[in-house]
């Protein structure tokens, strides 16, 4: 593996511990991986590579957590305002947020709950292409000038 890989799989793993577990990740997510933190320190110092495996169960974790982070803040918003017959989720920008929509409408379908996908396709992020819209909208004459 290329150092500039490797470097990259150190960073994405110490962002996926991070976003999990806070500063002190390390230990939190050798357990959740199911090994000693001893390895964990040797992933992250680069003195054993970072697998494929590794890498995709630290994001299966990732996605597990904000699904159901997700899943959280639908039940609050279901109890003060009813719960919703149908759900309409755009589909995660990266692998991570693509595991964590297909968790969530599983979650969300065995309720009852009919749930709709939406494709965020090449203009990427809704939000973004709306700003743009917005930013690139012909804007009005001034008065007096028509």
């Amino acid at each position: 593996m290329r150092d500039d890989e490797a470097a990259r799989r150190r960073q994405r793993l110490a962002e996926i511990g991070a976003a999990l577990h806070g500063e002190r990740w390390q230990t939190a997510l050798a357990e959740d991986l199911g090994m000693a933190s001893r390895h964990m320190r040797r992933l992250v110092d680069g003195t054993r590579a970072i697998t494929d495996p590794i890498l995709a169960d630290a994001e299966r974790l990732l996605a597990r957590r904000r699904s159901e982070q997700t899943l959280q803040e639908i039940d609050r918003l279901a109890a003060e305002q009813g719960a919703p017959a149908e759900i309409r989720l755009t589909e995660g920008r990266d692998a991570v947020g693509r595991q964590a929509t297909q968790l969530l409408a599983e979650a969300l379908r065995a309720r009852g709950i009919v749930v709709e996908i939406v494709k965020i396709g090449p203009g990427g992020d809704p939000a973004e292409r709306g700003a743009k819209a917005a930013s690139t909208a012909p804007q009005p004459l001034p008065k007096g000038r028509a």
